[in-house]
């Protein structure tokens, strides 16, 4: 299950690109539910309180952010 859509990281000012975001994403995602000890794998992100899923969300796009801005990639990977 994925817990952002590319259209919600936007709305959550993310500014990578698709291609960008694709990329990053199970990286971020993986990192979180380890911190998190994968309460989201045990518990609905949708049917939990909107305080911690937005929350968890928004450290999504954080996470995005700190790996497009320190993590080389080729353009034409």
């Amino acid at each position: 299950m994925s817990y952002l859509s590319f259209e919600d990281y936007q709305k959550l000012d993310g500014r990578a690109s698709e291609e960008k975001f694709n990329h990053f994403y199970m990286k971020a995602e993986a990192l979180l539910e380890n911190i998190t000890n994968n309460f989201y794998i045990r518990n609905d992100i949708t049917a939990d309180v909107e305080f911690r899923s937005s929350r968890f969300k928004k450290a999504l796009v954080a996470q995005i952010t700190t790996l497009r801005k320190w993590t080389p990639i080729p353009l034409n990977h």
